[in-house]
């Protein structure tokens, strides 16, 4: 038996039931017509009956959000029920209404979507369910991501977080290229692992009806400072000297500067910066310094600094032509600037004269007859520094008579015109054709069988890709041996070396270059005989000096055989001469082999 309930309803359904067993009298059977009541003021109106059932669709839609579906589910069929929905008011029913599903076009106002049912036979057995739906918007842009704008590069697990944004459900975040988020994608904070790429940590806001606008913090990646540059300031310095100045370039990154000197020296300013004053005691050793940010330290770059005991070192290298005609003049030798010296010492040979210079890094010669020394020194307050030379080979040139042809009197690297043809000290070079003098030909003569061996050290097998040496390259200076088709110290080949007095890495002196095939073949006409006893009995006074072995760098034959470059080239190789104590002939020799070299004056 149910129990009896009162249902009042508003005015505009005007109608009352009293249920008793079932035995129903009722003023008005019908509910009122329309789509749109208020189900929130309905339902504080009316007294509810339990209805044994459900309201199934979504609890939170976007604001103007159409074709949401909502129906009724009972847990028992009942017979001959009608069914009114209610909406919020700015709510409409698009479909269904008086079945137990329907469609809603939604405004911007949250409430409930209700239903009433209603027993056509038995009024009482009326009863209202209802949803509760809540309005969403999308959500806002967040407010400022809190966080570093710099960090190191590799930098891991730093965190980034923003302030929670009304009606956000979720987060999106985003970070540079390279860098990836560890933990909290989708929430309010997050920590990431940097890579090395700079740019924007960015956030946006999100919830099902839609995205906010993303909010961006800039993000610079920095890395360990680079070491620093050249450090400026003396390489050598008196004992004790005060006050000396050592600077580098700044340093991109770099916040501070950690300088090291010496045992027994002082920086007395400038630590942290980029320049520093140091008071030196007596001893020898390196400048150092490095560059340091929040992100790490670079590695040290070093100026060795030498402490001298009163005298200065030696001065660098001299540099001008070390194979000179007898009797030339306007002659220029020169060394660098060095930086502690107040003045400068030449010295040349005995019958030689310095033309203009004297006191300065450069001077200029009118050399005699005599073969001798160039040798320069350097005078500072802390004494005189000792000697550096550079020895001068005169040479004088022959004619020819029959070819009319001057040439050098001696192979280039010789110390002497020939006296035999197994004289070593009338050897010289062996060079690779089409190669400069730059050391890779020079050979130290003991006998006329041997060398001391010291060329087979300076060697290499790497391949030069440039025929002109810079001082960089790895076989500068160095005999480079090879043991592959074509041949060639060079790849690739280039036949344009050699060729005439301006060709490239002529190694002849001003005036002079590589004969042709055709002048060597006239040379060797001249002679009395077709073998070593004509080339050495000619003027030129050949000499038998072997050659090098492009694929070991060793010697051949030296004091029997004659090998001497042409600047001809033919199919990848270059022409040469061959003499023996037997004959003379022409050959296609191979470029990587080292032969001796005899100038014809252009």
């Amino acid at each position: 038996m149910k129990k009896a309930v009162l249902l009042v309803l508003p005015a505009i359904f005007a109608l009352s039931c009293t249920l008793v067993a079932r035995s129903v009298t009722c003023s008005d059977n019908s509910i009122a017509s329309g789509n749109n009541f208020n189900s929130n003021e309905l339902s504080s109106k009316i007294l509810q009956t339990s209805t044994a059932g459900s309201i199934i669709g979504d609890t939170h839609v976007c604001e103007y959000e159409t074709d949401v579906e909502y129906r009724l589910e009972l847990e028992q069929e009942i017979d001959s029920t009608r069914y009114f929905w209610l909406v919020p008011h700015d709510a409409t029913i698009t479909s269904g209404q008086g079945t137990t599903s329907i469609t809603v076009s939604f405004g911007t106002t949250s409430g409930n979507v209700g239903v009433l049912t209603e027993d056509q036979n038995l009024c009482d057995n009326s009863g209202y369910l209802s949803l509760a739906v809540t309005i969403l918007n999308s959500p806002a842009t967040p407010g400022a991501i809190t966080g570093n704008t710099m960090v190191c590069e590799n930098d891991s697990i730093v965190t980034y977080s923003i302030d929670t944004v009304f009606n956000a459900t979720s987060y999106n975040w985003i970070v540079p290229p390279g860098s990836t988020i560890t933990s909290g994608q989708g929430t309010t904070s997050i920590t990431v692992d940097f890579g090395t790429i700079s740019d924007n940590v960015s956030v946006r806001a999100e919830n099902t009806c839609g995205n906010s606008a993303y909010n961006n913090l800039a993000v610079a990646i920095i890395d360990v400072p680079t070491p620093p540059g050249a450090i400026n300031g003396n390489p050598s310095v008196c004992e004790n000297a005060t006050g000396e100045a050592y600077s580098i370039d700044a340093v991109a990154n770099a916040t501070s500067y950690n300088w090291i000197v010496p045992p027994g020296s002082t920086i007395t300013s400038g630590q942290g910066t980029t320049s520093i004053t140091v008071d030196f005691g007596t001893i020898s050793g390196n400048v150092r310094v490095r560059a340091e940010n929040s992100c790490g330290n670079s590695a040290y770059n070093n100026l060795a600094v030498a402490i001298n005991n009163d005298v200065p070192l030696p001065p660098d290298a001299i540099t001008g032509d070390d194979f000179v005609q007898t009797n030339s003049t306007g002659e220029l030798y020169s060394i660098s600037t060095v930086p502690e010296a107040t003045s400068y010492t030449w010295t040349v040979p005995t019958d030689a004269t310095i033309t203009s210079g004297q006191g300065t890094t450069s001077i200029t010669v009118d050399l005699g007859t005599t073969s001798g020394y160039v040798r320069v020194s350097y005078e500072n307050a802390c004494g005189n520094s000792v000697y550096n030379e550079l020895y001068v080979t005169l040479y004088s040139t022959v004619y020819n008579a029959i070819t009319a042809d001057i040439w050098m009197d001696r192979n280039l690297g010789a110390s002497q015109q020939a006296t035999a043809f197994d004289d070593h000290l009338a050897y010289g070079s062996l060079f690779q054709w089409g190669r400069a003098a730059e050391g890779h030909e020079i050979i130290v003569w003991t006998s006329s069988t041997t060398s001391n061996g010291t060329e087979q050290i300076n060697e290499t097998t790497t391949n030069a890709t440039t025929a002109v040496p810079n001082g960089g390259n790895l076989w500068d200076g160095k005999f480079i041996k090879e043991s592959y088709s074509p041949y060639d110290w060079l790849v690739p080949q280039d036949n344009t070396l050699w060729q005439g007095v301006y060709g490239t890495n002529n190694p002849c002196p001003s005036g002079y270059r590589l004969p042709t095939e055709t002048e060597m073949v006239d040379e060797r006409q001249s002679w009395s005989t077709n073998d070593r006893t004509g080339a050495f009995g000619s003027p030129l006074k050949f000499t038998c000096t072997g050659y090098r072995k492009r694929a070991t760098g060793s010697l051949y034959a030296p004091g029997n055989y004659g090998y001497y470059w042409t600047s001809t080239t033919v199919s990848g190789n270059s022409k040469a001469i061959y003499f023996t104590a037997t004959f003379a002939t022409f050959f296609n020799a191979q470029r990587a082999n080292g032969n001796s070299v005899r100038c014809i004056r252009d």
